[in-house]
């Protein structure tokens, strides 16, 4: 009995043992997985950009995660460097989307070198428009409404 015994435990440590295993390897892929898609959509920013320095980091709130809604980016235009620190609805590989969707909008009307009135209006069109694409209906879209 004591021999059958000693054998099963044996044969769980050995189960649980390959288990985590596994386990450990697909967190690490996932883990760089989730760096890449990070470099990806938060592109290092550079040292100089027209007569600012720049320096940044960045660090997830969860200590697990390398990827979430924060976001961060500079544009140089002929007359200005626009600079858009942002946290986007949501964390970790979920909120992705909406953080390139708010990088694409910021870069592409940045460089139209309108004033800022007309930067945040383009922006929040952009963002608006992404939100609407995602819903079922427009209907069920109250973006900006004030309520």
């Amino acid at each position: 009995m004591q021999l059958a015994s000693l054998a099963l435990v044996s044969m769980l440590l050995v189960v649980f043992a390959l288990s985590s295993e596994r386990g450990r390897h697909e967190l690490a892929s996932e883990r760089r997985i989730s760096e890449v898609a990070q470099q990806v959509v938060l592109r290092p920013l550079p040292r100089r950009s027209g007569p600012l320095t720049i320096a940044s980091a960045y660090r997830s709130a969860d200590d697990g995660a390398r990827v979430g809604g924060d976001l961060y980016a500079v544009a140089r235009t002929a007359n200005a460097t626009r600079l858009l620190i942002e946290d986007v609805c949501g964390k970790g590989l979920s909120a992705l989307g909406e953080t390139e969707t708010a990088l694409g909008a910021f870069r592409a009307a940045a460089h139209r070198q309108v004033p800022l009135p007309e930067l945040v209006a383009s922006l929040e069109a952009g963002l608006r428009w992404d939100l609407v694409e995602l819903c079922d209906t427009p209907a069920e879209t109250d973006v900006g409404s004030g309520s």
